[in-house]
């Protein structure tokens, strides 16, 4: 079916007025840094909608903090499945 109405394609073609916000945190022996960072980022005004934090081969205890982190604050939605 084809259409002329000039209206439905102004419509269909409005920007999205919903704010998404993604953060990647690169992370290397930052075990004592990530609590402060974790309670900054849910004292923003835009929540961000997914916070990756990549550990990049750290020698202190990163990753338990990132997974306390997780318990924490965040639900992990891969989890879920």
């Amino acid at each position: 079916m084809r259409t002329t109405d000039k209206s439905f394609y102004e419509s269909s073609c409005e920007p999205m007025k919903t704010t998404y916000l993604i953060v990647v945190t690169p992370a290397r022996n930052e075990e004592n840094m990530l609590p402060d960072l974790a309670m900054d980022m849910t004292n923003q005004s835009v929540k961000p909608v997914v916070w990756v934090i990549v550990d990049d081969g750290s020698n202190d205890k990163t990753w338990l903090r990132i997974k306390d982190l997780e318990n924490e604050f965040f639900l992990d939605q891969r989890s879920q499945t």
